[in-house]
């Protein structure tokens, strides 16, 4: 087993990368929390498409697990992303773990925050 890679600490004024691997969430309740980071002086990305909601029988979900899986990893690629900031938990999160390459999360440790499936 591989030791634990901690990732750097997020410095004030740190930019922070919102992702959705999960399901659809609230308009008006993420546009408060995007409000709040802002707020407390962080830089907030938000990646294209992060509104997205699967029709049909997967309407649960913020868009196809390619999307959601490859948004994710973009943001764990990114440089001058300091932590990834999930807009909700829940089921869909667990859809896309096969799709993430490990190694590259590994070499780029950082914080991810959430609750639910997120953890």
């Amino acid at each position: 087993m591989l030791p634990l890679r901690r990732p750097p600490a997020l410095a004030s004024c740190a930019r922070i990368g919102i992702a959705a691997p999960s399901g659809p969430f609230d308009a008006v309740t993420f546009e408060r929390g995007v409000a709040i980071l802002r707020r407390e002086r962080f830089d907030v990305a938000l990646p294209m498409g992060l509104d997205r909601r699967t029709a049909g029988p997967l309407a649960y979900l913020a868009g196809d697990d390619d999307h959601r899986a490859a948004t994710l990893e973009a943001l764990f690629v990114d440089p001058d992303i300091g932590a990834i900031w999930c807009a909700r938990g829940g089921y869909g999160a667990a859809r896309i773990l096969r799709r993430l390459d490990p190694h590259l999360v590994r070499a780029n440790p950082k914080l991810v925050i959430g609750f639910s499936d997120i953890t």
